[in-house]
């Protein structure tokens, strides 16, 4: 009876109930929307009720029901909203962030939209904040313009995206087809054209 005395205490004492107030992880200054609860155990910091975490330098804001994070290493959200410098809005409801690697993933019923895409949809969206560049994989498809393709990879704020087959676009009147696994095409400014080895390199560590 005693031992089960201890370990109760101690599983109440490794959780401690935190003041409501931005806390720092990563770039990202997180606002609880109610109280926040560290494990003494492993460092994690749980915010049931969610909030917002901000990163100026990056222009990103998130916005989840749930948050939950370790410090200097991970970050993972339920039900997320993010919204970008540019103007861009994902949605989605799971999403990780890796601190060492500056990458995020996210997942399940995902949509995004920005000035030049309207209600993408795809399976998984990546985004790789040192290099600036946004992956999306899996049954891409978009309502403007209109497009579907396995892989979209966007570069420099979304100037250069790249559409790995099979793909099919709608694009300044013209119309792209490939149904090859292996079809590639880019669009840069007001041109779509098959990209050659030079304009292909720093999309080849995306199509991995």
């Amino acid at each position: 009876m005693r031992m089960r005395r201890v370990l109760a205490l101690l599983t109440l004492t490794s959780l401690t109930l935190l003041p409501a107030q931005a806390a720092t992880f990563g770039g990202f200054q997180i606002t609880a929307r109610g109280e926040q609860r560290m494990d003494l155990g492993t460092g994690r910091t749980e915010l049931p009720q969610g909030g917002t975490a901000v990163d100026a330098a990056s222009g990103l804001t998130l916005d989840a029901a749930q948050i939950s994070y370790l410090s200097g290493q991970n970050l993972t959200a339920s039900h997320v909203t993010l919204h970008t410098r540019e103007g861009g809005t994902l949605s989605a409801d799971t999403l990780s962030y890796d601190q060492r690697s500056g990458l995020i993933e996210a997942s399940g019923h995902l949509t995004y939209s920005d000035r030049e895409i309207r209600q993408l949809s795809a399976a998984q969206v990546r985004l790789d904040l040192k290099a600036g560049i946004l992956t999306a994989l899996g049954g891409v498809r978009a309502q403007t313009p209109t497009l579907s393709a396995s892989r979209v990879v966007a570069r420099q704020g979304g100037a250069q995206v790249l559409l790995s087959g099979p793909y099919l676009l709608s694009f300044k009147g013209g119309r792209y087809q490939n149904p090859r696994a292996d079809g590639l095409l880019l669009i840069s400014g007001s041109k779509a054209v098959k990209p050659d080895a030079q304009a292909l390199a720093p999309f080849r560590p995306y199509l991995k």
